[in-house]
């Protein structure tokens, strides 16, 4: 009966360190942050500690060598495999649009910024397909 624990213990473990380093977690985006776009079909949220990005109609962020994913802004933040990111996302140095601003002398709507609010109101009356 031990030696069955321990072979159960060993093949388990690994499978549970796994499971621990890939934790959900929530990302608080304030209603007045916006996002900026950083190529097509890509973009960032301005001025936050991290790279938040929003592509394909989901929310993208990339901790610790991990792509990690939602749906709506306010969901939490799940492991995805590294197959399943958008490969234009795969080609961003991480970190290089941590505390991102626009440009200085330059109007935000010459970019193409989107102001935030407007982009989270259009999930809250159903946009996006509802989620």
């Amino acid at each position: 009966m031990k030696r069955l624990l321990l072979i159960s213990a060993l093949v388990l473990a690994p499978a549970l360190a796994l499971a621990q380093q890939h934790t959900a977690f929530h990302i608080a985006i304030a209603r007045n942050v916006r996002l900026a776009p950083v190529r097509p079909g890509v973009q960032v949220f301005l001025d936050l500690d991290e790279d938040v990005f929003y592509s394909q109609e989901q929310y993208w962020v990339h901790r610790d060598g991990d792509w990690y994913h939602a749906v709506h802004h306010r969901d939490a933040f799940t492991y995805v495999e590294p197959e399943s990111v958008p490969q234009e996302l795969l080609t961003l140095s991480p970190g290089e649009y941590a505390h991102h601003a626009p440009m200085g002398g330059h109007d935000d709507d010459d970019y193409g910024y989107d102001d935030y609010g407007s982009h989270a109101a259009h999930h809250a009356s159903g946009g996006c397909g509802g989620h």
